[in-house]
C-alpha cells in the first residue's frame, strides 16, 4: 500500500518562464500544474538558495517576489510542494532604467488622492498619446535613481515599483529629484528606496 501511495505522488509542473527576466523587487508569475497547498519558491544558482515570498498561489499559478537584495545573475526558479519540484531558468537583470532621461516621451503625471490612483501618461515623439491609472494600493515603494547616461550628463529617474513593475514617474537631465521623490513617498505612504 505504501509503494502505491508513492507511486501516485506527482510532483509540480513547471512551464517556462516567460518574460525570463525579472529585476529584484519585482514580481514573477509562474504557470503549471499541481502547485498543491504549500508551495515554496526559491532562486538556487549552485550551493546558493533565496527564498521568495510568494503572494498569490493556485493549483496551476503562482506569484513571487524576487527580494531587492538579491545579486544579478542567472539562477534556476525552483517550485517545491511536499510530491517534489520543478525549476526554470530565470535571470535577475538590473530594473530599465533607459528610458530616464532619454527624451523618447514628455510625462504629465499626476496622483489622484481622491480617486486613489497616480495618472501617468505620455506623448510620444510620433505625437502617440497613452495613459495609464494606476491604483494607489498597487504601489510599493518609490524609487529613486541616479545615473550617468552616454553622453556624460547626470539623469535623476524616480520609479514607481507596482504590482505589474517599475513605472516611470518622473525623470530629468542635470537634477537632483530627492526632494520630489521623498515628498511622493510620503504622499503615497510606503518607502523610498535611493540608488
Amino acid at each position: 500500500m505504501f509503494l502505491l501511495l508513492l507511486a501516485c505522488a506527482t510532483p509540480p509542473d513547471l512551464a517556462p518562464i516567460e518574460p525570463a527576466t525579472v529585476a529584484p523587487g519585482e514580481r514573477l508569475v509562474a504557470s503549471g500544474a499541481r502547485f498543491g497547498e504549500d508551495p515554496r519558491a526559491f532562486l538556487t544558482e549552485g550551493e546558493t538558495e533565496i527564498a521568495l515570498p510568494l503572494f498569490t498561489h493556485g493549483p496551476g499559478e503562482l506569484t513571487a517576489q524576487i527580494p531587492r537584495a538579491t545579486p544579478l545573475g542567472e539562477y534556476q526558479f525552483v517550485v517545491r510542494t511536499a510530491e517534489g519540484q520543478a525549476q526554470q531558468p530565470v535571470t535577475v537583470v538590473e530594473p530599465d532604467l533607459e528610458r530616464a532621461c532619454h527624451g523618447l516621451y514628455r510625462a504629465d503625471n499626476t496622483v489622484s488622492a481622491s480617486r486613489g490612483v497616480i495618472v501617468l501618461a505620455r506623448t510620444f515623439r510620433d505625437g502617440e498619446e497613452t495613459v495609464e491609472e494606476v491604483p494607489v494600493s498597487q504601489v510599493s515603494q518609490v524609487i529613486l535613481t541616479r545615473r550617468t547616461l552616454e553622453d556624460g550628463r547626470s539623469c535623476a529617474g524616480v520609479y514607481l515599483m507596482t504590482d505589474e513593475g517599475l513605472r516611470l514617474f518622473m525623470d530629468e537631465a542635470e537634477a537632483d529629484l530627492s526632494v520630489r521623490a521623498k515628498r511622493l513617498a510620503t504622499a503615497l505612504g510606503v518607502d523610498l528606496l535611493e540608488s
